[in-house]
């Protein structure tokens, strides 16, 4: 197969992507689309490589407060920022960790600093029993930029409410 400005040599050409650096490069010599980025699967209708980025957290409910395990999956090699959304009695989103993306486009982030903010928000209204926290982990690269978002129970960081023990898988 092989390539020549993004046409196979069958004939077939891609479209020209309306973000360039999000452009497929053409055929595989094995056959198939390809991208330059790893996790990006190629379009063949708009011409450009798109990234599913995929996001999974677990917690685990300690005498001191949670303790959570982000794992995140389809992004860029580089640094991941992970904040939390909606936690009961904060006037924002509360985090800015960052992680390292392997090559592979995976990253594994624990987190115990929630256990200190355990203590200081305390008591929550009724209400948070059934919220949920917004775990938003993002990278905003220049050719794809990504976002991905996972959820876990409010209740987790108000001391007053019943937590569970685990959520997901749990974090070690």
């Amino acid at each position: 197969m092989g390539d020549v400005n993004g046409c196979g040599t069958d004939g077939c050409c891609l479209p020209p992507c309306v973000d360039p650096s999000r452009q497929c490069t053409g055929f595989a010599p094995s056959g198939g689309l390809f991208c330059s980025n790893p996790a990006a699967t190629c379009n063949p209708m708009s011409g450009c490589c798109n990234v599913t980025s995929n996001l999974k957290v677990d917690a685990t409910m300690l005498f001191e407060g949670p303790r959570i395990c982000t794992h995140g999956g389809g992004f860029e090699p580089g640094q991941v920022t992970v904040t939390y959304l909606n936690v009961p009695n904060t006037s924002g989103p509360l985090g800015g960790f960052s992680a390292n993306v392997a090559s592979d486009g995976t990253f594994n982030l624990t987190d115990s600093s929630q256990q200190i903010a355990f203590g200081f928000i305390g008591d929550c209204p009724l209400s948070a029993q059934n919220a949920a926290v917004t775990v938003h982990a993002s990278q905003p690269t220049t050719g794809f930029p990504l976002t991905s978002e996972g959820t876990l129970p409010a209740r987790l960081w108000c001391r007053n409410l019943s937590q569970p023990n685990v959520v997901g898988d749990g974090c070690p």
